[in-house]
């Protein structure tokens, strides 16, 4: 979005988009993601209870994605997730490493329930895979796309359209395109890259964070960079559409619109409930511990969707006078690039 003016208002509908982190942690503990950070906590799981009071809150809604920093696979009742929210007819996605798929999760999830799975897959190298994701395999990820896959055949239903995304970083940026040739030979269906969420520099980060903050900052590109960025773009949208494989791709530089300011209408458009109920500005914030909007489990949705915090949030962010949080986000373009 451009030059795009939001309403200053108390009252904002409740979204017809809503992403719900079943689980806030993660089984791997990748060098730029926060998930690795509550890998040990026993209280990282939305209670399935929890989850259907909150979609009888979201009644307006018509997506969610069963999503957050935390691996899904982990709930002992993720797959029921899925199937209560399309009994309510809610178009359903997840993302997942998929290094926890057994055949068991694969035939739920083709069975026609769940519209569409992304899978995080770094690198088409595993050393560098194994580097970025430590604690996790490459071979074991592609073995699992391949059973997945194979099952979906098997079971005609067409679900889930598979994506494979990758966070663009200096280690990688130039293998894009042949992870692209991998997606395509494996008959994966799309291909993203994101930019990496952002530096995180406010100065209220939690201590555990700063790990992360660093390697993010260490890899993130930056000017220099752009040259082999456009190069591996051009290549990776080249390979899609030679392998069949469609194909969305960031801009390479940042989003600004007429002022020079960062565009951003996630707090309008959906809304991000993590595991523990709390809702957030957004899905790059990470974790509740770094900023919150209250607890929608707790207040209720609209109370909190529309209470004063986020109020004052939106209202900042229309203003040109970000939260300190939101000024160092990536999620319009790569800074730097």
């Amino acid at each position: 979005m451009r030059g795009v003016v939001f309403p200053v208002s108390s009252r904002v509908k409740l979204p017809d988009k809503v992403q719900i982190e079943p689980v806030g942690k993660c089984n791997l503990n990748c060098r730029m993601c926060p998930g690795g950070i509550r890998r040990n906590s026993k209280q990282a799981f939305m209670p399935l209870e929890m989850f259907d009071m909150l979609l009888d809150q979201f009644k307006q809604a018509r997506e969610i994605q069963l999503r957050g920093l935390g691996e899904p696979m982990l709930h002992p009742a993720f797959t029921q997730f899925i199937d209560l929210a399309a009994r309510r007819g809610l178009k359903v996605g997840t993302a997942t490493n998929l290094t926890l798929l057994s055949e068991k999760i694969a035939n739920s999830l083709v069975a026609g329930a769940l519209d569409s799975l992304t899978i995080f897959i770094e690198s088409p190298s595993e050393t560098t895979y194994g580097w970025l994701c430590r604690d996790g395999r490459l071979s074991e990820v592609l073995s699992n796309l391949e059973m997945l896959l194979a099952r979906r055949e098997s079971a005609g239903t067409g679900k889930p359209r598979v994506t494979v995304t990758s966070y663009i970083m200096r280690e990688n940026m130039a293998q894009l395109p042949q992870l692209v040739e991998l997606a395509g030979s494996l008959g994966v269906d799309a291909f993203t890259a994101e930019h990496l969420p952002g530096t995180m520099e406010e100065p209220a980060l939690p201590r555990n964070y700063r790990p992360v903050r660093d390697f993010v900052a260490w890899q993130m590109p930056t000017a220099e960079d752009r040259p082999v960025l456009k190069e591996s773009f051009s290549k990776v949208r080249n390979l899609g559409r030679k392998n069949g494989v469609e194909v969305t791709l960031p801009p390479l530089g940042p989003g600004r619109n007429g002022n020079g300011k960062k565009d951003c209408d996630w707090p309008w458009r959906e809304a991000f409930v993590s595991s523990s109920g709390k809702m957030m500005p957004c899905p790059n914030v990470g974790t509740p511990d770094r900023s919150h909007m209250g607890n929608a489990a707790s207040e209720g949705v609209a109370s909190v969707w529309n209470g004063p915090r986020f109020s004052d949030f939106r209202n900042r962010l229309s203003e040109g006078d970000p939260p300190e949080i939101c000024r160092h986000c990536s999620t319009a373009g790569a800074p730097g690039a």
